[in-house]
């Protein structure tokens, strides 16, 4: 789930560069809320990750 999410954040980082680009505000509006929503999760999961491989 991890790699999964961080590919996710990578294709919307382009994607709204590109609408960026193309004065697209909607898109990048939209673009901007699923990468701050991706990142919380990002950052959740690596904690999760962190938190499990310490116990070991």
């Amino acid at each position: 789930m991890l790699l999964d999410t961080k590919i996710l954040t990578q294709l919307l980082r382009e994607a709204h560069t590109v609408s960026e680009e193309c004065h697209d505000i909607a898109a990048t509006s939209v673009l901007k809320n699923l990468l701050d929503e991706k990142e919380k999760r990002r950052w959740f999961l690596s904690a999760v990750v962190n938190s499990e491989e310490k116990k070991r």
